[in-house]
């Protein structure tokens, strides 16, 4: 709870900041500055000792800065940060690298339901497809040509990560097995990536619109979004599944709940920007179609081992993956108001207000793992076992990175 009012605080700093137009473009800055606030009313009891606290700084930073009292303490930092991690190789957040027919061959698998194999994308036919960030993609002969931006990749890694860690389990894969994580290993990337870079572009319009302080009615946000993203976003990702056979109805489904997440995402944002009603209903669709990115992974999972999808395990990692994106949603709290991106915690601060929020979220959260502990006590003993030890695996390395 503590932590919970100290982030309506900083959120509350922000706002003032907003107000009185000291914002900046910079996300980080404006965290700063709003810690700083929040610091000069803890430190200060009225608005002259705030005044005299500020002259003290304007008179400090200046001998600061022609001392090499930051050099000192850039160097405490990183001897400290050395001595808990490998700095990563140098490289470029802008290169891309050309992914090109990355999927296994094609082969005819049972038990999967598929879109008709006969019939291409009325979008897939063209020899141009409209790709994520307006790139293009080339489709000729059979093989289709994406360019997947580095950065795309990097931020895959950790969902590409956990997502071997806590599904290989339920289709028989052992993740420490090189041979099984290198099998689909293309592929997975590709897609996620692929989703990724997406993503990324729907949060540049996102954030562009809390910069330019765009307050349009939510109304006028669907057509907008729709011609941000393209005619028709997945058409690369949809070409590549449909011709090794991999494209099924319920992946279909999936990629269009992402597209509705994005959708609705924009018109929520949008609606707190133009301080408009937001209905409960609407936060708790977009948080439960969040996660369509690994809904997606584990169907293709099943389709490329030639397996029936299992029902029961599919239940419990949907529930699973709402609870994880609520902590994930507690924990960024602060980094998603700077994007203006969603957040469950933000979406329940401005409907139910400061008072009333916690308890409605703590309530929702807590049916949410009822459900959870009913249909894990429904999975194989051995599945219970291997996926409450990935749980705790995962909450003492989220305890070590804060």
């Amino acid at each position: 709870m503590e932590a919970l009012e100290r982030l309506q605080a900083v959120h509350a700093h922000l706002r003032l900041l907003h107000t009185h137009d000291i914002i900046t473009t910079h996300s980080p800055s404006n965290r700063f500055l709003a810690d700083f606030l929040l610091l000069l009313g803890e430190s200060a009891g009225n608005s002259a000792e705030m005044e005299e606290l500020c002259g003290v700084l304007v008179h400090a930073i200046p001998k600061m800065m022609r001392t090499s009292l930051f050099d000192e303490m850039a160097c405490a930092n990183a001897s400290a940060a050395g001595s808990r991690s490998v700095p990563n190789s140098p490289r470029s957040p802008g290169d891309e690298l050309k992914i090109e027919d990355v999927t296994p061959p094609k082969s005819n698998r049972k038990g999967h339901r598929r879109s008709k194999n006969s019939e291409m994308s009325p979008f897939v036919r063209e020899k141009t497809l409209t790709t994520p960030d307006h790139r293009s993609a080339s489709y000729e002969g059979g093989v289709v040509n994406c360019l997947i931006s580095f950065k795309s990749m990097e931020r895959a890694r950790s969902t590409l990560e956990d997502f071997c860690r806590s599904y290989f389990m339920f289709h028989n894969m052992d993740v420490h097995n090189p041979i099984h994580v290198f099998r689909y290993l293309p592929l997975l990337v590709f897609v996620e990536s692929y989703i990724y870079q997406l993503d990324e572009q729907n949060e540049d319009q996102l954030c562009f619109s809390a910069l330019t302080g765009d307050s349009k009615p939510s109304c006028e946000v669907s057509s907008e979004f729709a011609s941000g993203l393209g005619k028709d976003p997945f058409a690369g990702l949809r070409v590549v599944l449909q011709e090794h056979d991999l494209l099924t109805k319920r992946i279909e489904d999936e990629l269009m709940n992402g597209l509705h997440y994005w959708h609705l995402e924009h018109i929520l944002c949008t609606a707190i920007s133009a301080k408009e009603e937001v209905k409960a209903d609407d936060v708790v669709e977009a948080l439960r179609l969040k996660s369509f990115d690994y809904r997606v992974l584990n169907l293709l999972m099943y389709g490329l081992r030639n397996e029936p999808v299992n029902e029961a395990h599919f239940e419990f990692l949907s529930i699973s993956e709402l609870l994880v994106e609520m902590a994930d949603d507690l924990y960024d709290y602060e980094a998603d108001i700077g994007k203006n991106s969603f957040n469950v915690l933000r979406m329940f601060l401005y409907i139910f207000g400061p008072s009333e929020a916690p308890t409605m979220l703590a309530d929702f959260i807590g049916r949410s793992e009822d459900k959870y502990q009913i249909l894990l006590t429904e999975l194989e003993p051995h599945l219970q076992v291997q996926y409450n030890k990935r749980c705790e695996e995962a909450v003492k390395e989220g305890d070590e990175l804060t």
